[in-house]
């Protein structure tokens, strides 16, 4: 009996023993020690700090142990390669961060600032351009590498020589600037372009129709041919100041106008579109719809008595300009023929049927 109260004793003394035994084996696992470090970015030696994406690594490893949008982080003692970046500047060093000392690391980006606008003219209201910048240091224009893109003219840039392009729709303008580290390079690009603002009607205060517009320039080159400038079905361009001639096209309709845009100005050009629809409906001896391959020609005859060809296809709506056509087709193994008149802004409807003689 005395045995077993002794063995019960013996388990109650030895089982807090072995707790605390545990518990000293959890308290000696100490978070390692770290160090304040503090990464500042500059434009230059003694220059403008400025906020930069810091990425540190540890030894070659390619992904960063820590990075963020700060310059202060508490690491444990080793060596360290540091990265940052600021906008499209980057720019490395390395560091050792040693126990208990305060570690503070400068990196130079050896950068500046290149702060531009670009104007329609002279004075004129700010536009809203994509520019592009590139390294000065190509022989040719191809062969230049782009450094930075935007739709705002504030770049951080390496300090060096540097060519931009402003674009404004189909005008453009280029040019070379020195940017300087730790200062602000500020500059206006003149552009000297205008905005055309275009709208057709088939008839004079008639409905606007949606046309497609080719802008060339109004001299020509030697080989009698224009240099195309820009076109689109919008309506709205931004060109150099210049003439122009435009081609309106609206189906087989089209027609030319000459214009002038000025710098700084918009034009505003009503383009008058002689135009109409015709409608063909075709149909066999039984009245029934068929879609032959239909011939639209000018009613009018060559001097050599063949007509002109405008239109052709198996569709049933034309967009012609005004004037008398004659519509040929195939029905029933027949040569069919109809006319057809053309009014500016309207609707002509024409059946194409076999004749019931």
């Amino acid at each position: 009996m005395n045995y077993w109260v002794l063995s019960f004793v013996c388990v109650l003394l030895v089982a807090p023993l072995r707790a605390q035994e545990g518990s000293g084996d959890e308290d000696s696992e100490e978070e390692p020690e770290t160090s304040v470090v503090n990464i500042r970015t500059l434009l230059a030696e003694g220059g403008e700090e400025v906020p930069s994406m810091v990425s540190i690594f540890e030894g070659e490893e390619i992904k960063p142990l820590v990075s963020g949008m700060r310059t202060r982080f508490e690491l444990p003692p080793g060596e360290y390669r540091v990265a940052v970046k600021a906008r499209d500047v980057e720019a490395s060093d390395t560091m050792v961060v040693k126990a208990e000392v305060e570690t503070e690391l400068i990196i130079v980006l050896d950068a500046g600032y290149l702060r531009l606008r670009s104007l329609a003219a002279e004075g004129g209201a700010e536009l809203e351009t994509h520019y592009e910048v590139y390294k000065a240091d190509a022989l040719l224009p191809e062969t230049r590498k782009r450094f930075a893109a935007g739709r705002t003219g504030d770049f951080l840039l390496p300090a060096g020589s540097y060519v931009v392009t402003s674009k404004w729709g189909a005008a453009e303008v280029e040019q070379t600037f020195d940017v300087v580290a730790n200062q602000i390079v500020k500059e206006d690009l003149i552009l000297n372009a205008g905005s055309l603002l275009l709208s057709t009607e088939l008839a004079d205060g008639g409905e606007k129709v949606r046309v497609y517009y080719d802008v060339s320039e109004a001299e020509t080159a030697l080989d009698g041919n224009r240099k195309r400038v820009t076109g689109g079905s919008g309506g709205q361009f931004q060109v150099p100041a210049g003439k122009y001639l435009l081609t309106t096209t609206w189906g087989r309709a089209s027609t030319e106008t000459e214009v002038e845009v000025k710098a700084g100005e918009m034009t505003n050009e009503k383009i008058l579109m002689p135009a109409g629809l015709l409608n063909v409906t075709s149909v066999n001896a039984a009245g029934e719809p068929v879609e032959p391959f239909l011939s639209i020609y000018d009613a009018e005859k060559l001097i050599d008595g063949s007509r002109k060809r405008v239109s052709a296809g198996t569709t049933a709506d034309h967009q012609l300009l005004v004037g008398e056509y004659v519509i040929e087709g195939t029905i029933d193994d027949e040569e069919v023929r109809a006319r057809g008149v053309v009014r500016p802004g309207e609707r002509t409807e024409v059946i194409l049927a076999p004749d019931p003689s």
